[in-house]
């Protein structure tokens, strides 16, 4: 939501696009401990499980930036 992060040489940055780091909804930045296993298949069985549940979140991750409800438009890059 409007943050992205990078990792280079073991230094976390955030940036943020449309908000500034003293607004009050900017996140807090929380070091999680994992394991590989639950980091790359989490808490399911089977790799295929975990890509149809994460199905939904994936099409709203790619569709983000693209869709504009105000004015009902759709930007694919490439396209004029």
């Amino acid at each position: 939501d409007d943050d992205v992060a990078a990792v280079k040489e073991g230094t976390l940055t955030i940036h943020r696009l449309k908000r500034s780091m003293d607004d009050p909804h900017a996140r807090e930045i929380t070091t999680l401990k994992m394991e590989i296993q639950q980091i790359m298949k989490g808490n399911y069985d089977y790799f295929m499980q975990k890509e149809i549940f994460e199905q939904p979140e994936s099409v709203v991750n790619t569709m983000r930036g693209r869709l504009n409800f105000e004015n009902n438009s759709v930007t694919l890059g490439g396209i004029s």
